[in-house]
């Protein structure tokens, strides 16, 4: 196409997109094989020496009463470690975390070891304690496969791991007589045999781990952000921010709604009361007509209630009715992040932009008298923002929408009523209830049914065909809002209510001079 032989060469700034840092089937292979190696070693010095530790203390103090005493300590031991294990390897990996776990479970039985032969019970009680790590790591290690697996793969990865845990511990208790026999030919207790299986055990498991596990597994998934390059006119993105307003006096939190476009970085921004579905219909009308056309690509989008019903799966929505209605009048062709803080950065250009934003023109905070004349500050402000110059791009924004505008599909010949219409019943005070909040019709109307047609920024009442309300829409919930006009018919017939009338109230509230008749 001719343009794109006019399109600046620089690529629009860079975005980013999370990847799954998921290494390849074979480094995924290798580190279950590791782990399993690992496991088998610590599961054999974890049963080894749980075997007969009830035992030393018992033989050691000369009581059956105190022998239940080796159990506390190794839990004790075990809960501290957790901690300390799960602190290393959050910081460092678990690979030095757990390789640092089984080294302190190794010291843990060779200082039993060094208790049983010197009778120390001091000594063998803080070995115990230490020996217990074995066991914190022993639990953590078979997560250390998950990191690395494939969604489909974790639950055989976890299982293939804890069977290696299996296999150790039905070993240990096996070698009892064996290394009874090995510890005589030692020259030490013979209930020591078990914990010197057990200082080889974690030893080797922690040098498995060191020497052959993958750097990837001890860092868990890594999440690698791929610089993003967009076709002039193909994509954009779209979402909500709050700011802060002073509105007639008060401070208030009101939602500005932005949408930009990916290739040249124009956005366009509107601020609204609320958002809810008027607001987020009503900034894409005033979005694209402003663009000049609808992307022909991809919109993204959070999964926010407007838009959003239901979250099926990872990428399949249902969505609302009436957004379904308004994107296939535009032709907008809708994308939906990830769930949750794995979304997050799926659409970094509008969320960045929103920051910029709020940064550059939303401190100090604005004081207007209306939303409408601070949405025509912001119209100002968009244009002038055209001007800038976005990271290290060569040329400004403007530049390039002028290269992107064309490119976009045109708009729809005919409006969509972005508004919602209700149709309500008057009640005794002449006031109908929308959404929480209350607005006064003309007193004529009580007990009539009346059409209401909500938008963003106001209400607009009608009797059949005729206007006869209009009315600034409420922020906050269960408020009203009464128009003194609306009540002079009755209030012709009930004089004395005049002077106590909210209405009133709400009429000087506003500046006007208001005075009653004699």
């Amino acid at each position: 196409m001719p343009h794109h032989t006019t399109a600046p060469n620089t690529p629009s700034p860079p975005l980013t997109a999370p990847d799954s840092g998921l290494p390849d089937a074979r480094t995924q292979k290798r580190v279950i094989i590791v782990l399993f190696a690992s496991q088998v070693l610590s599961g054999l010095g974890l049963a080894a020496g749980t075997t007969v530790a009830a035992l030393l203390v018992q033989d050691m103090l000369h009581s059956t009463a105190l022998a239940g005493l080796s159990s506390g300590l190794l839990t004790a031991g075990s809960a501290l470690a957790a901690i300390a294990v799960g602190r290393l390897s959050q910081a460092r990996g678990r690979r030095p975390g757990l390789a640092a776990g089984y080294l302190v479970g190794a010291f843990g039985a060779a200082g039993v070891i060094a208790a049983a032969v010197t009778n120390s019970p001091a000594l063998l009680f803080v070995a115990l304690f230490l020996y217990g790590a074995g066991t914190a790591v022993n639990l953590q290690a078979r997560y250390a496969g998950v990191d690395l697996a494939a969604p489909a793969h974790r639950a055989r990865a976890i299982s293939t791991v804890l069977v290696a845990t299996t296999l150790g511990g039905v070993a240990g208790p096996a070698l009892a007589g064996p290394t009874g026999d090995l510890a005589d030919a030692l020259g030490l207790p013979s209930l020591t045999g078990l914990f010197v299986i057990a200082t080889v055990a974690f030893t080797l498991a922690a040098l498995v781990l060191m020497i052959w596990l993958a750097v990837e597994a001890g860092r868990g998934v890594v999440h690698a952000f791929i610089p993003q390059s967009h076709r002039p006119g193909a994509e954009a993105e779209a979402d909500f921010g709050d700011v802060k307003v002073r509105l007639a006096g008060e401070q208030v939190t009101c939602f500005v709604f932005a949408m930009r476009l990916s290739y040249s970085g124009k956005a366009v921004h509107r601020v609204f009361a609320s958002c809810g579905q008027e607001a987020f219909l009503e900034g894409h009308v005033h979005a694209l007509s402003v663009l000049g056309g609808v992307p022909t690509g991809k919109v993204r989008y959070d999964n926010l209630r407007s838009a959003v019903s239901r979250v099926l799966s990872s990428r399949s929505r249902v969505e609302n009715e009436r957004w379904t209605a308004f994107r296939s009048h535009f032709g907008i062709e809708a994308a939906y992040c990830l769930p949750g803080i794995e979304g997050a950065h799926e659409k970094g250009g509008v969320e960045g932009q929103i920051g910029w934003f709020r940064r550059n023109h939303m401190v100090p905070v604005p004081e207007v008298v209306s939303l409408a004349e601070l949405n025509a500050m912001i119209e100002r402000w968009d244009e002038e923002d055209e001007r800038r110059r976005i990271g290290s791009r060569p040329r400004p924004v403007s530049e390039y929408f002028a290269v992107e505008r064309p490119l976009l599909q045109p708009l729809p010949d005919e409006p969509f009523e972005t508004g919602r219409l209700f149709s309500l019943r008057v009640d005794r005070f002449s006031q109908i209830s929308v959404r929480t909040n209350r607005y006064s019709v003309p007193v004529r109307l009580i007990g009539r049914t009346v059409r209401a047609m909500l938008h963003a920024a106001e209400l607009v009442v009608y009797d059949g065909q005729l206007e006869v309300a209009r009315h600034e829409r409420l922020i906050a919930k269960g408020q009203a809002r009464l128009d003194l006009d609306h009540y002079l018919e009755a209030l012709v017939r009930k004089p004395g209510a005049f002077p106590g009338a909210t209405a009133l109230e709400q009429a000087r509230g506003f500046g006007r001079e208001v005075h009653a008749r004699p």
